[in-house]
């Protein structure tokens, strides 16, 4: 009888774990599935991520060789010329993880820990970007300031 009870209590705990809510998780928007090149990157004083970036410049990249690659299995692989190298960075859990969209978002998990970023994704004139806004702090000569730092990507 305790055998019976070991099997439907077992039996129990997988049928509810293959029972889970697939609201809680977002899907895969195909048209995002592609390559999505670094085209902008500023960071700004405060908390909004407008008006003239430190450092001079206005944020645009050009010829970049950095890119987010979204795959059709919910995969991603980062690439650049610093720390995601290719062809090494396939294997490096600090190059890829996961993706899932909603709506006009794109969230990217990392495999190496379980960091998320949430892009917000537009479009104008056919071309799609995704972008994402990070507040922080940054310390310089003992005296600390907030920032806002924004990168865009763009769809290939």
């Amino acid at each position: 009888m305790r055998k019976k009870i070991k099997t439907i209590c077992l039996m129990s705990i997988i049928f509810y774990a293959g029972c889970e809510d697939s609201e809680s998780s977002g899907g895969l928007n195909e048209a995002y599935v592609g390559k999505w090149t670094l085209s902008f990157s500023a960071t700004y004083e405060g908390e909004s991520c407008s008006g003239n970036p430190m450092g001079g410049g206005d944020g645009t990249v050009s010829n970049s060789t950095t890119s987010i690659t979204l795959n059709a299995d919910g995969s991603y692989l980062n690439s650049d010329a610093m720390m995601c190298v290719e062809p090494g960075n396939a294997s490096d859990e600090n190059c890829k993880g996961t993706w899932e969209s909603s709506e006009n978002k794109i969230k990217l998990t990392l495999s190496a820990i379980p960091i998320s970023m949430e892009y917000n994704v537009s479009e104008s004139e056919g071309i799609s970007t995704m972008s994402l806004e990070n507040l922080g702090e940054q310390t310089s000569n003992g005296v600390t300031i907030g920032i806002c730092q924004k990168t865009s990507y763009t769809k290939e």
